[in-house]
């Protein structure tokens, strides 16, 4: 169970920044955390996506010490190949971390977009459709979640790819 902690506490659609969504077993999104020691009583994995400058820390293994940490800068945008392929990693890892009963947390800046695209591929990795992860996502976090028009573009090109 997770830490009754208000940055913890599930939230309605419209979800303010510094909360989190639970959007399937073993799976939250949401805005950037605190650095904070609930994040590491609640979760397993921490993926932070956020640029550096979105940060008022500095995001290393030191604030979230004994939870694995990914953090990866990415643009809120069209991915260039290189990120494209580094999203397929991390929502690949985190879909098998979710299978081995890791509790994972992904997170953006706003957790709408970036964290929204790592957890539809990690979704659709785990046997979803496109539109199944999509509606998901956007019925769990925010009606304006995966508000990107390429990133939902890449998640239907991806569920292609994995035959869903």
């Amino acid at each position: 169970m997770l830490d009754a902690g208000a940055w913890t506490r599930p939230v309605a659609a419209g979800s303010p920044a510094g909360t989190i969504s639970h959007v399937a077993t073993n799976l939250w999104m949401g805005a950037k955390p605190p650095p904070d020691r609930r994040v590491n009583r609640n979760f397993e994995v921490l993926v932070l996506l956020a640029g550096k400058d979105e940060y008022a820390y500095e995001p290393s293994p030191a604030v979230f010490p004994g939870i694995r940490l990914i953090w990866r800068e990415f643009d809120d945008g069209a991915l260039p190949p290189a990120q494209a392929s580094i999203a397929v990693q991390i929502g690949e890892f985190v879909a098998k971390a979710m299978v081995a009963g890791k509790r994972c947390l992904v997170t953006c800046n706003m957790g709408l977009n970036r964290s929204g695209l790592i957890c539809g591929i990690a979704l659709i990795a785990r046997g979803m459709s496109a539109d199944q992860a999509i509606e998901r996502i956007r019925r769990r976090r925010n009606p304006n979640a995966l508000y990107n028009s390429y990133f939902v573009k890449f998640l239907y090109d991806y569920a292609l790819m994995k035959g869903r």
